[in-house]
């Protein structure tokens, strides 16, 4: 995975030593650290919670799904607990 921060040391790098930026092999992150899709919305605000990582890519089985970063996680979890504090409202019929 290729994340900002690691935009951020190849920046550096080329900057300080004058030279090429080079492949993104050589910057990127090898050890991702990642979440199933089905994974709770709990343990996730948990996982955000425990770690400086902003953003996980998001997997089922071993296809990459999407990426879910802390700011849409936490809008989630805010409009989440937004709806389930309202009054449930009777169906009209």
């Amino acid at each position: 995975m290729f994340s900002e921060k690691d935009a951020l040391k190849m920046v550096l790098e080329v900057a300080y030593n004058q030279s090429s930026a080079g492949n993104v092999t050589e910057y990127m992150t090898s050890d991702v650290v990642k979440v199933e899709a089905e994974m709770n919305i709990v343990d996730l605000a948990e996982k955000f919670q425990n770690s400086a990582i902003r953003s996980f890519p998001v997997y089922r089985e071993q296809d990459l799904v999407g990426i879910i970063s802390r700011t849409s996680g936490s809008r989630y979890f805010c409009e989440s607990l937004f709806w389930a504090s309202q009054p449930k409202q009777a169906a009209k019929t």
